[in-house]
């Protein structure tokens, strides 16, 4: 899952920054927000 997760925002980050260059930035950061979020649930989910 983590890897899927990692995979698809390099994927959207380097379409994103094909695309829009100048907004990249933005979405790049959104994307490493929700990742880090996934990555909080599965370790709490883990652990409990």
């Amino acid at each position: 899952m983590h890897t899927l997760v990692g995979t698809i925002v390099d994927v959207g980050s380097k379409a994103l920054g094909d695309t829009s260059p100048a907004d990249a930035g933005a979405p790049a950061r959104a994307a490493v927000e929700v990742r880090n979020g996934s990555e909080k649930r599965v370790n709490s989910q883990s652990s409990g």
